[in-house]
């Protein structure tokens, strides 16, 4: 029997979690007693961090709930949008991501009608704007990655024009589908999940006629979202958000769903409001004076009007994510010019860098600006973008190098130095990818940019001020990142491989 935590091997303690994660909850006692009993100095500690790590499972009150578990035969609405019906598509999109893992990406998901076969993808060529809403509840950040991994021939287009950029995405060929329905605005895709973490879906035709009164609904699934932000605050992305606001939410909310997503949050009454200001963008309660008044049409006691909303109102609702302003319309507009020039660092990648450089008493803008861009000159599109992209970058240096602190950030900086190389190493993998053509080359590079996205939520963490983590917060974090050591390693273990 093992006399410490440390000799209680990973591999066992994984296999023996495995078990676990088929219940429908269990608690961190009830798995450290199956790994050893008695448990050895520290195994509680070690096994409650990787539990309280691992995006598969809701964590409250000491208790977990594996996601795949949670899911398994719940049920939402998705309601394609006119143009979608009459083109005989439906757009993964959002639609799908808060009821499936993080590693499926919106094209990867299995859609299929109730005991038929699944819906055949096919590849279309629009311009983003006309889809823009389907996405809208990914997130800003997440944006162009997705459109990049979906093909690579969308890095140039987006790097030219932005938004008004011709697109090229895998969409569902529903067009027997809406044809056999006679489907029309309003009606509806019941969808029943049958497995979370492969992202398989069933689904059957609700007629419009035939949906529930949405009232309570919307009061129910209100309840969850705001306690998952009263509980967690900006800590989670859109998708996460949401998938903990169902988990919050009465049974009823994915049993009987009365609304979609995009009925829920895009319609111009929503109570709710997609705020880019943070390092990504977060769902929050809209202000009060945006609610909407009783002239607007009926409102239930959660004062959201259930009334048909103008198109034209809804459309002037949805924000254009590579034009904002504030915060988040520079660092969104400094990712544009970053992508323009060819440099694949991120905007949190460049702080963890600047703040790296004064850990190690490097002050000199000019250095780092060496160490990330070289000293060749940069293919900006205009003088504009220069000065715009030059401004940014010494005034961010500037207001970091003044408000550093050292002492806060002597355990964080050793994280860091950690991560910044995996950075490096995950651009030149991802740059590979793209110069490669072919299915295999293009689920490589979704791997990549997935542990691109978990690298940098990690570095925004660090790069927080606020955020002084203790001793246990750090080894956390440690195992976290060895995590994704382990990821990048298999990465190119594949590569190799292949």
């Amino acid at each position: 029997m093992p006399d410490s935590a440390e000799k209680t091997s990973i591999a066992i303690i994984e296999k023996t979690l495995e078990k676990f994660f088929r219940r429908k909850s269990f608690s961190c006692a009830e798995a450290v007693a199956a790994i050893a009993d008695p448990a050895p100095d520290g195994l509680a500690e070690r096994v409650k961090r990787l539990l309280d790590s691992d995006d598969r499972l809701f964590a409250v009150e000491m208790r977990y709930f594996p996601k795949k578990s949670f899911f398994k035969g719940k049920k939402f609405l998705v309601t394609p949008t006119e143009e979608e019906i009459d083109e005989g598509l439906l757009v993964p999109g959002h639609r799908f991501a808060a009821f499936t893992s993080p590693e499926v990406f919106p094209s990867e998901v299995e859609l299929k009608e109730d005991g038929t076969a699944i819906f055949p993808l096919k590849t279309i060529d629009v311009p983003l704007e006309k889809y823009l809403r389907c996405h809208l509840l990914l997130g800003a950040e997440q944006l162009s990655d997705y459109l990049i991994a979906e093909d690579a021939e969308n890095k140039a287009r987006l790097d030219q024009k932005g938004a008004a950029a011709q697109v090229k995405l895998r969409v569902f060929d529903l067009k027997k589908f809406y044809r056999k329905h006679n489907f029309s605005s309003g009606d509806a895709l019941v969808c029943t999940i049958a497995d979370w973490g492969k992202g398989i879906i069933a689904c059957s035709y609700q007629k419009a006629a035939e949906r529930p009164a949405d009232e309570t609904y919307y009061h129910a699934l209100s309840q969850g979202l705001d306690t998952q932000i009263a509980v967690f605050d900006d800590m989670h992305e859109i998708p996460e958000q949401l998938g903990w606001a169902h988990f919050f939410a009465d049974a009823e909310v994915l049993e009987n769903p009365a609304l979609s997503l995009d009925e829920f949050f895009l319609s111009g009454d929503s109570l709710y409001e997609i705020d880019f200001s943070g390092s990504y963008s977060t769902l929050v309660r809209a202000p009060d004076d945006s609610a909407p008044s009783p002239e607007s049409g009926h409102t239930c006691e959660c004062g959201h009007s259930h009334d048909a909303q103008d198109p034209e109102d809804e459309e002037e609702a949805i924000p254009d994510l590579f034009s904002l302003d504030g915060a988040a319309g520079e660092s969104l507009a400094i990712g544009k010019i970053l992508l323009s020039i060819g440099s694949p660092l991120t905007p949190v990648e460049i702080d963890a860098y600047m703040l790296n450089a004064a850990y190690g008493r490097n002050m000199q803008f000019s250095d780092l600006f060496a160490e990330l861009f070289g000293r060749d000159t940069l293919p900006f599109e205009s003088a504009a973008a220069e000065t715009s992209f030059l401004n940014y970058l010494e005034d961010r240096h500037e207001r970091l190098v003044q408000e550093y602190d050292r002492v806060g950030d002597e355990r964080k900086a050793q994280l860091r130095e950690i991560l910044l190389p995996m950075v490096e190493q995950v651009h030149s993998f991802e740059e590979e990818c793209r110069e490669l053509h072919g299915e295999k080359a293009q689920t490589q590079l979704k791997s990549a940019l997935k542990l691109e996205k978990s690298i940098d939520q990690t570095l925004a963490q660090l790069n927080d001020p606020a955020f002084l983590p203790e001793e246990p917060e750090c080894e956390k974090l440690g195992d976290e990142i060895a995590e994704l050591q382990q990821e990048l390693e298999d990465l190119r273990n594949f590569e190799e491989e292949s």
